[in-house]
Order: structure tokens, then C-alpha cells, then sequence
């Protein structure tokens, strides 16, 4: 499929979670694997065992061994997008995941962490690792300026119906974040 996929001009990606078994030692399998698929994007996370599964009592993967795996990946190919995969109880994860070489960062609750404490730790992580995030997690004048412009709102012309509804849950979401600080 992925072969497919790229011959018919798209872009492809697969995502790995780290921490299931797998070794270092087999590393230069995956490798093999990202060059014969010409993959242009690899998502790296680590395994966040749940209750009821076959890993909930497996411990999540050191955060250095997904930053080494990164590492390597990048070594290897240079030009491949990489994004680091993390989780709320993870997010000590994102700067040494980026130093590492991580193209960017995925997989955040934003609407739950957006203006608190975890969100001001995504926007410390970015910083201390020598990036900057292209957007915010804390920043209300930031959420509040593409609206007043209404372009990211902008509703197709078929369904103005629900503009109304939708203004109403933008406005509500604003009021619960002002209220945080």
C-alpha cells in the first residue's frame, strides 16, 4: 500500500510505538524498511500501557531511548520528517526528543491542557530544546487573533446553519481558558 501510495505521487508515513518489544539491535531493520519505502514522515512514540491490555504492566520506555532512537533515525536520514509522539504524564519527553532530532511533537489533549500548567510545560520543553512552536499553549491573544479576521471560522456556504453554534462553543472555550489565568 505504501509503495502504491508513493508511486501515485502521495506522501508516506508509518508510526512506531516504542517500548513493545522491540531491541536497538534491530534498528538498522527499520531502517532498511523507511529506505525501500521512501518514507517522507516517521512518527516515534512510547508505549502508554492502559488497563485491560497485555501491556498494562509494562513500564513506558525511558524517554533517553526514544530520544536515541530519534537520533539514530536522524543520522540515517537526514531529510525524513520525524515527529515525537508523547503523552500528558510525558511531557518531560519533548526537549530531549527534539534535541535529539524531532522535526515536531504530536498527540496532546491541547483543549485540556491549553492555558494550565501542562501547556505552559509543552511551551518550556520547546524553548529549553532551541525551538519554537509555530503556534501556542498558552497564549489567549494568539487563540483570539485568527478570529478576528474570521478565517479560520469561515463555514462553507451550504451549512451556515451552525456558524451560530460553532461561534457559541469558540466563545464558551475562550471564556474557560481567560478563566485559568
Amino acid at each position: 500500500m505504501l509503495m502504491n501510495a508513493k508511486e501515485l505521487g502521495f506522501k508516506t508515513g508509518i508510526t512506531i510505538i516504542l517500548g513493545l518489544g522491540e531491541n536497538i539491535s534491530k534498528l538498522e531493520e527499520l531502517f532498511k524498511l523507511i529506505e525501500e519505502l521512501e518514507l517522507d514522515r516517521i512518527t516515534f512514540y512510547s508505549l502508554n500501557p492502559h488497563e485491560g491490555t497485555y501491556y498494562e504492566n509494562f513500564p513506558s520506555p525511558a524517554s533517553l531511548y526514544q530520544a536515541f532512537v530519534i537520533a539514530k533515525t536522524r543520522l540515517a536520514f537526514p531529510e525524513i520528517k520525524i515527529i515525537s509522539g508523547t503523552w500528558i504524564d510525558q511531557l518531560p519527553n519533548i526537549g530531549i526528543t527534539l534535541i535529539a532530532g524531532a522535526n515536531g511533537i504530536t498527540k496532546f489533549p491541547l483543549f485540556s491542557m491549553f492555558g494550565n500548567k501542562y501547556g505552559r510545560k509543552v511551551e518550556e520543553e520547546v524553548k529549553y530544546a532551541g525551538r519554537k512552536l509555530k503556534g501556542t499553549f498558552t497564549d489567549v491573544n494568539k487563540l483570539l487573533s485568527p478570529m478576528k479576521e474570521d478565517k479560520i471560522f469561515e463555514m462553507p456556504k451550504k451549512i451556515p446553519e451552525i456558524r451560530e453554534e460553532i461561534d457559541k462553543m469558540v466563545e464558551d472555550y475562550i471564556k474557560k481558558i481567560i478563566s485559568r489565568e
